[in-house]
């Protein structure tokens, strides 16, 4: 949706040295795994890469009046996505390990073939153990002896993404301090839980309309049925996440107190974006399959009408998982050389 905004307003967007890297969060210092700055840009607009937080290094990259933006998810359902995800797409030995069959694991397959044909999984590896429960339950029935490194995918990682130091995540001063820092910092947290509500929010926030803040469901895993989680597993599974329940909690309540801010039009306009969310994404299923020429969105009192167009439904459902978006990175990549040659020539 970032992208899709710096595309249609003709702004620039920072691009990695090498394309095959999707994340730069694996160090605080990522200043050299982005593009430098080409001869006459002073700053590039936006930064929509998954990063480790670095003040620093955004400064070097954007311009002083930065908005920063994230977004937060329920620590334990943070933790089961992830681990379906790393451990049935990715094949990531340390969560094959946890014996058991995910239920998400047949459905998973035939998803990985289909976005991934050129990933190929041995079936024989020796980590699938298609008897017992499923490995979640497993890992929560003795999490001592299934836990995973603070700071991997699976393991606080929306505190590691905030920047803050895995080491003293035990330390409620360290953590409360760092939430202090944090909450000067970022000017919104959105919540996951609510995801409308933050498009809303964040559209209201950015000054933006509400067809910039459009989005359609794409790459959402399969879920055949819900994972029945037990009060003593999730009391047990928060006990060993303290820290990320923590910057949660302090986040949720600054978005909820947000909400509450914007008063009684926020859930009205909150309604009126489902729907027309709604009406575009049935148009765009459509679309897809008989290119129909386009969908009119009337005009509310919230925004002004528009049109969606086939080509619109193509950059609303373009994928960008863990792997980034080739296309939008060489369109983004021509779009700032051809600028750079334009300044340097009025110059």
């Amino acid at each position: 949706m970032l992208n899709r905004y710096a595309l249609t307003h003709n702004l620039t967007v920072a691009v990695r040295n090498n394309l095959q890297e999707h994340e730069a969060e694996r160090t605080t210092q990522w200043t050299p795994l982005y593009r430098p700055l080409p001869p006459g840009l002073t700053h590039y607009d936006m930064l929509t890469d998954h990063v480790r937080l670095n003040e620093e290094c955004v400064r070097h990259f954007l311009p002083r009046d930065t908005q920063f933006v994230s977004i937060v998810r329920e620590p334990l359902q943070a933790f089961i996505s992830a681990f379906y995800y790393y451990r049935d797409v990715w094949s990531v030995a340390r969560y094959l390990a946890v014996p058991g069959k995910s239920i998400n694991q047949s459905i998973n397959m035939k998803l990985i073939y289909t976005l991934f044909p050129s990933h190929k999984r041995t079936m024989s590896s020796g980590f699938y153990d298609y008897r017992g429960p499923d490995p979640i339950k497993t890992f929560l029935s003795d999490i001592e002896r299934w836990e995973f490194p603070p700071g991997t995918q699976c393991n606080s990682r929306m505190a590691f993404d905030f920047g803050l130091d895995m080491l003293d995540l035990p330390d409620p001063q360290y953590v409360n301090s760092s939430l202090r820092h944090l909450s000067q910092v970022f000017h919104q947290v959105l919540l996951t839980e609510q995801f409308d509500e933050s498009m809303v929010l964040l559209k209201r926030h950015l000054h933006w309309e509400l067809k910039d803040v459009l989005y359609v469901k794409v790459n959402v895993g399969p879920t055949t049925r819900r994972l029945n989680v037990s009060d003593h597993d999730r009391k047990e599974f928060e006990k060993h996440r303290q820290g990320e329940y923590t910057l949660y909690r302090h986040f949720r309540r600054d978005f909820e107190q947000r909400i509450a801010s914007e008063g009684a039009t926020f859930r009205q306009e909150v309604d009126v974006f489902k729907k027309m969310r709604d009406a575009v994404e049935a148009f765009c299923t459509i679309a897809n399959k008989s290119k129909a020429r386009e969908l009119t969105v009337a005009s509310t009192a919230f925004s002004e009408g528009f049109r969606v167009a086939y080509e619109d439904c193509k950059l609303l459902q373009r994928m960008s998982s863990t792997i980034k978006d080739p296309w939008f990175e060489k369109l983004m990549i021509e779009r700032i050389n051809n600028l750079s040659k334009a300044l340097q020539h009025w110059t």
